[in-house]
């Protein structure tokens, strides 16, 4: 199973460890999430009105991630619903390729809404 990963993962940098390079673009895939969470925390603590405290922004913080991770279920669901239902394939098909298709679209679709 994980050489499908690096298949359809280009080497970011010469390894061929499955878990360096899953780490790797993890990373890649997922910086723009703390600079976005630093930015917005800076904003807080900025400016001439009373800083936020942490505890003032967390659960805006929750309530959002609560609202991506349903997001990201529901289009999960629809992704293998409409991919077994268009297609006719089970996802175990293919060597788990179908599978780890799947599951990629699901993680990326939640980042689009």
């Amino acid at each position: 199973m994980h050489r499908i990963f690096q298949v359809f993962h280009a080497p970011i940098f010469h390894t061929e460890s499955p878990t360096l390079l899953g780490i790797g673009w993890g990373i890649l895939a997922t910086w723009w999430v703390g600079r976005f969470f630093g930015v917005l925390i800076l904003a807080a603590r900025a400016g001439n009105r009373l800083p936020l405290r942490a505890s003032e922004v967390l659960p805006s913080i929750a309530r959002l991630l609560a609202v991506m991770a349903v997001v990201a279920l529901l289009s999960g669901i629809t992704a293998v619903a409409w991919w077994t239902c268009a297609y006719g394939m089970k996802l175990e098909s293919h060597g788990g390729g179908l599978k780890m298709l799947c599951i990629h679209i699901i993680r990326n679709m939640h980042v689009s809404v």
